[in-house]
């Protein structure tokens, strides 16, 4: 079996923007880099999809070295917790299910913390 060429992983958020930058921070061409977009990457969650997906990169290609690169200051994307409820409102869901999945201990008991998520981008990367 053929050695795959090492790459690097990079979990990032959705701006689009910073894909310019990732070559000078890796140091290394595009087609080595597997980029891995999520809304505030928490890494958090020991069985997330997150995870499930780092878990699997890692074990199907030859990753060698991962980074996390986000914007301290990028809100761009962030919702609060009313305003979140208000969108799922203006949108048609039935928002008293959330007090059924708040109920069954989805999202650790607080589905909307859940789905919003740290706003503070340092908090995510100390988490990390």
């Amino acid at each position: 079996m053929m050695k795959k060429k090492e790459k690097v992983l990079i979990i990032t958020g959705f701006n689009s923007s910073l894909h310019a930058i990732y070559q000078s921070i890796t140091k290394r061409e595009q087609e080595d880099m597997i980029v891995l977009s999520s809304y505030n990457a928490e890494l958090s969650q020991t069985y997330s999809c997150m995870i499930r997906s780092i878990i699997m990169l890692v074990l199907s290609e030859q990753i060698d070295e991962i980074y996390f690169i986000g914007e301290k200051s990028n809100n761009d994307l962030l919702l609060n917790e009313e305003e979140l409820l208000a969108r799922m409102r203006e949108k048609g869901v039935n928002t008293n299910i959330l007090s059924t999945l708040n109920y069954l201990q989805v999202g650790g008991g607080n589905v909307i913390k859940w789905l919003t998520g740290e706003n503070n981008m340092e908090t995510i990367i100390k988490k990390i």
